[in-house]
């Protein structure tokens, strides 16, 4: 882990990066530096007193529990670092279940918790289209779209994600017509989906002129 020079610098980057993260949820933090972060906050949770695991820890995190604050703005800043990680992770958990399940109330659930998730919106975009809710898919793509570019070099990594989601939920959904000899949705011949990936593969042609995309 990098050294910090100053302590009034690790308070600041942990509240930072509460902030940054709250909007951008998985699209990037476990594989980028701030990860870091995460360390450092474990071994304040330590240094601070408040590991679960000793009597003088588990109080201390009672204490924050009831009055919202240890007392200590770096073991707070640190613990609220561990706090939102935690969120992640569940809003992440709860995103996948929904689109192993195209079930629509369970990405609501996981947006309603990171707003700002450019990957669940597209996420959302792509089972609006696959459900012909045109109305919806429209406003989660331009959400999509515009926090991804929020990100520098984001956009680009949404055009890849976009392309490769329609794939594997397309592939998904002619694996079982081919198996059942059925759709998903009853009489939807998937118009809305299909035509959601072409736009997708121009999307990212006009971005990275890939001949193969037009095939």
């Amino acid at each position: 882990m990098r050294n910090f020079k100053h302590t009034g610098e690790k308070v600041i980057l942990a509240l930072s990066l509460i902030v940054i993260i709250f909007g951008c949820s998985g699209c990037w933090f476990f594989d980028s530096p701030e990860a870091d972060m995460l360390e450092y906050a474990l071994e304040q949770q330590k240094a601070n007193n408040k590991n679960p695991e000793t009597a003088g820890g588990m109080a201390n995190i009672i204490k924050e529990t009831i009055t919202g604050s240890t007392g200590d703005k770096e073991s707070d800043a640190a613990l609220g670092v561990v706090k939102l990680v935690e969120k992640i992770k569940k809003a992440d958990q709860i995103m996948n279940e929904a689109r192993k399940n195209r079930n629509n109330e369970g990405m609501l659930i996981a947006i309603d918790m990171f707003p700002k998730d450019w990957t669940f919106r597209n996420s959302k975009y792509i089972l609006d289209l696959e459900q012909n809710s045109t109305i919806s898919a429209e406003r989660s793509k331009q959400l999509a779209n515009s926090f991804a570019k929020e990100i520098p070099g984001t956009y680009d990594k949404l055009l890849e994600r976009r392309v490769n989601e329609f794939y594997e939920v397309v592939n998904r959904r002619e694996m079982i017509k081919s198996k059942y000899n059925k759709e998903l949705i009853p009489g939807n011949a998937g118009y809305n989906l299909y035509n959601g990936l072409a736009d997708a593969l121009q999307d990212r042609y006009n971005r990275f002129k890939r001949t193969s995309d037009l095939e």
